[in-house]
């Protein structure tokens, strides 16, 4: 019996169907690579996270630095590269780690996480300067915030405005307790280097023997705020992020301004 090979016609249409099946499937190939990259970048990108948050936690200061090898050792074993051969980034301000994606100049294929929380005030402390245990001119308030704060002036004087109204009054970014005395509030002035996580509160002389009450009165942030922000930028591109509390749209809880 005679055995027959494949004409050089029937190999044309062998060649051609196996083409055409190759570009039917090329396509899905092409997008399971590109999403199995964009997942690995992910998941590397929360491993960092959970690094920065521990550090954040564990360290007496947060992370200030613009590389992210810092933390290797303490907190990460090894500091891995993007899918696309490149170093992650940090920006401790934005509280952002991010990979620049597929495409080095097209900054919309960015892969972003947020490791630090809203902008929320954690914590107030009035610094007895003068160490008399009285309430005195130039004493301070700290306030402490989960993260930087954009510094929408000129100079490290921000005019931020306090309300003791119940509810608080328009224009107000601070609002304190009712038994916070109103003249005491007028002199107070908000202090902070660009950048910072903190506010100061320089005291002016008191008018009355109690101004407030370390660890009675309250304050937090006003549902009428405009000014307290932080450095990330809305995706609308109306601004940037107001502090949690303001508008009404967070339910915040207030802080007790505590002696230290």
């Amino acid at each position: 019996m005679k055995k027959h090979g494949f004409t050089l016609i029937e190999l044309l249409i062998i060649i051609t169907i196996i083409a055409i099946l190759v570009g039917a499937a090329l396509p899905y190939y092409q997008d399971y690579i590109r999403q199995a990259k964009l997942a690995k970048a992910q998941h590397e990108l929360d491993i960092i996270k959970e690094a920065l948050i521990k550090y954040d936690t564990m360290e007496e200061t947060p992370y200030k630095h613009n590389s992210l090898r810092y933390l290797l050792g303490t907190y990460l074993q090894d500091l891995p590269r993007d899918p696309w051969d490149r170093d992650y980034h940090i920006d401790w301000v934005k509280g952002m780690v991010w990979s620049d994606g597929a495409d080095l100049d097209n900054i919309y294929d960015d892969i972003k996480v947020e490791y630090k929380p809203p902008l929320t005030l954690q914590k107030a402390t009035w610094l007895d300067l003068d160490n008399n245990s009285h309430i005195s001119r130039n004493d301070i308030i700290r306030l402490q915030f989960s993260r930087s704060i954009f510094d929408c002036a000129t100079d490290s004087v921000v005019p931020l405005s306090i309300s003791n109204a119940s509810p608080a009054a328009g224009g107000s970014d601070l609002w304190v307790t009712e038994d916070v005395d109103s003249a005491f509030i007028a002199g107070i002035v908000a202090s902070y280097p660009a950048s910072s996580s903190e506010i100061l509160l320089i005291l002016p002389a008191p008018t009355v023997d109690n101004p407030f009450y370390p660890g009675s009165s309250s304050i937090r942030v006003s549902p009428k705020n405009t000014k307290l922000r932080d450095w990330v930028d809305l995706a609308d591109g109306s601004g940037k992020r107001k502090a949690n509390g303001s508008d009404d749209t967070d339910d915040v809880d207030w802080i007790r301004i505590k002696g230290r």
